[in-house]
């Protein structure tokens, strides 16, 4: 495995963060399950990324409903033709067959997604607070994978602050369900209160905990945790009063329920209509909640009286929006924080063109002092040093005022003042300008049958 390459630099070559990837609204149901299946063992899907000779890092959100790879990389056509690549195979589809439902962003853009996806702002349910952990989760596994060098750190310890930042000074006041309460809330307009029902969570994850917190919430009476791992299914339990057991117990668990939720992570059906018609011969009326991509619950058993089914398709059509002064607010703090990231981002991207003048001085200095022994031999070492020192200082004093200025420019205005200092003393530091990037993003997603969408 390839551990961290440099990240501000690689070889001499600018590094900038892509982002590639499909979401509830870019790709059909049936495309985003197949992603979310094909990107559960997230240590092979890094070590393919990093094996680009495009990619210096990398990390891969994976949600219910989003599946998003996230790269420091070299070069833009090399890096989305690679991430594209290793995404359909992962998912076991052509990439043209993978392309319609594709969104790549680069640059300052790459890093607004990441903000408004730890924001909850792109979330089904905006403004939801469960997927500043699964953000947090995902970096944590790629640094521990040694795929996260200084460019993803950054975004990605931004992105979490900013996220914080508009849950707290914006959303706390109106707090936004989590994806589980939502799914509760359209049950329960269906059905009515859950208090005193039974209800029975299939899946000990992040979204069972979820939603069985919410099932307790709402007042259920008596709440059964199901898993693979009967020790997972204990723990969660044991914090919410309720029984447990494994899932192979499922058909008997279904007996006398009110409400199924299934939140698990396998590639099968979890939830047969064959499974659940014992259930339905002692009571027909049955609330089934399906969290889980690729779907838990097959579709048949919508077609069974008495059966309500709710799953995140069709949530994506039912869910309230935030309100507009909430969604207004959070959306001035992510372009404020935008703005100021961009800004401190375009002071740093000078400084390989300050490193580079610096050692030209140095360089030139280096020559002077060369003639200057030779033509006056008779100086003894002392002597040489004093004039050294003498020169450095003067350098130093020459050059300090410029470079700091041409940072404070840089962060104004972009790259104008970068490229003029580089044009002025010849220097030999390679330069992508916002336009060649923009440019870049849109050839390259040509390739992929102009089926892909950069922004702008």
């Amino acid at each position: 495995m390839r551990r961290n390459a440099a990240s501000t630099s690689c070889g001499g070559r600018p590094v900038k963060l892509l982002a590639v990837g499909l979401n509830y609204r870019s790709a059909s149901p049936e495309l985003l399950a197949r992603a979310t299946a094909g990107t559960t063992d997230i240590a092979a899907v890094l070590d393919e990324l990093l094996g680009s000779f495009d990619i210096a890092e990398a990390m891969v959100v994976s949600t219910c409903n989003r599946v998003e790879m996230y790269t420091a990389v070299r070069g833009f056509h090399g890096a989305l033709n690679d991430v594209g690549t290793v995404l359909a195979r992962q998912c076991g589809v052509p990439l043209t067959q993978l392309a319609p439902g594709l969104y790549a962003h680069y640059a300052d853009e790459a890093v607004r997604q990441l903000f408004k996806v730890a924001s909850g702002l792109d979330s089904l349910v905006q403004g939801e607070r469960q997927v500043l952990g699964q953000l947090r989760a995902a970096y944590i596994t790629a640094t521990k994978h040694g795929a996260v060098g200084s460019v993803l750190h950054e975004a990605t310890q931004q992105a979490l602050r900013v996220g914080k930042r508009i849950h707290t000074e914006v959303m706390s006041s109106e707090p936004q369900p989590s994806i589980a309460e939502a799914a509760l809330n359209l049950g329960e307009s269906h059905l009515g209160s859950l208090v005193g029902a039974s209800a029975l969570v299939v899946g000990a994850g992040d979204m069972g905990t979820a939603a069985a917190a919410a099932l307790r919430g709402r007042g259920v009476d008596e709440l059964r945790i199901l898993s693979r791992s009967r020790e997972s299914a204990a723990r969660l339990a044991a914090t919410l009063c309720a029984s447990h057991g494994i899932l192979a117990e499922l058909d008997q668990a279904l007996l006398g329920v009110d409400v199924v939720v299934c939140a698990t992570s396998s590639p099968q059906y979890v939830l047969t209509p064959e499974l659940a018609t014992a259930r339905l011969a002692q009571q027909r009326r049955l609330l089934i909640v399906d969290l889980a991509m690729p779907k838990d619950v097959a579709p048949l058993l919508a077609e069974i009286p008495g059966v309500r089914v709710i799953d995140l398709p069709g949530m994506a059509r039912a869910v309230t929006a935030m309100p507009e002064a909430t969604l207004s607010s959070a959306w001035r703090i992510l372009s404020e924080e935008m703005a100021a990231f961009s800004a401190a981002d375009r002071a740093t991207s000078v400084t390989p063109i300050i490193v580079a003048l610096r050692e030209r001085a140095e360089d030139l200095m280096a020559r002077e002092l060369a003639w200057l022994t030779a033509r006056q031999p008779q100086l003894e070492v002392a002597q040489q040093a004093d004039v050294a020192r003498a020169m450095r200082r003067l350098t130093k004093s020459l050059l300090h005022d410029p470079t700091v200025r041409v940072k404070q420019l840089a962060a104004a205005d972009g790259s104008y003042y970068a490229d003029a200092l580089r044009e002025l003393f010849d220097l030999d530091v390679p330069t992508e300008t916002a336009a060649a990037a923009i440019a870049a993003a849109s050839v390259g997603l040509a390739e992929y049958g102009r089926c892909a969408e950069v922004t702008r």
